[in-house]
């Protein structure tokens, strides 16, 4: 017996296969969420070169609800990531899904909003602390620093 399909039969069998999959991910998803509506809320995170494999590697593992975003890197910089995570996720509940190894070791910064993200990207890294660079502008004038001691008892 011979069986001959048009193309409108495939591409009705394609379309039926691709919603049933699309079902069946909702589902797997809701039961994932417990049926949950989720509000996302985005992070942004910086780190030492490595990290983004690290944190993707923690929160895949973890039991917290995120998804994986993308940010451009126009100049080719890749120390800085982005995070959908839930709303109701307190900043600590996200910190431990990484881990305080983890943010210790790649120097992981955690952002909220992307103001304080572009700020943080935009600031002059110093490892100088503001009496520091008082001292060095008063050497650069030729003046004779006067040594304050940081911490009076």
């Amino acid at each position: 017996m011979k069986v001959k399909s048009t193309v409108a039969d495939i591409k009705l069998g394609v379309n039926l296969i691709a919603q049933n999959l699309k079902d069946e991910l909702r589902i797997r998803a809701e039961e994932k969420l417990g049926s949950k509506q989720i509000d996302w809320s985005t992070i942004y995170i910086t780190g030492k070169e490595g990290f983004k494999e690290e944190v993707a590697k923690r929160l895949y593992h973890s039991h917290i609800a995120y998804m994986p975003g993308y940010i451009g890197n126009s100049l080719g910089a890749t120390d800085h990531d982005m995070y959908w995570i839930d709303k109701d996720l307190d900043d600590r509940s996200f910190k431990l899904a990484i881990g305080a190894k983890a943010i210790w070791k790649y120097r992981i910064r955690v952002y909220k909003s992307l103001e304080e993200f572009v700020s943080a990207q935009n600031k002059e890294t110093s490892s100088f602390t503001p009496h520091d660079m008082k001292l060095i502008e008063e050497m650069r004038k030729g003046h004779t620093p006067k040594i304050q001691p940081l911490h009076s008892n």
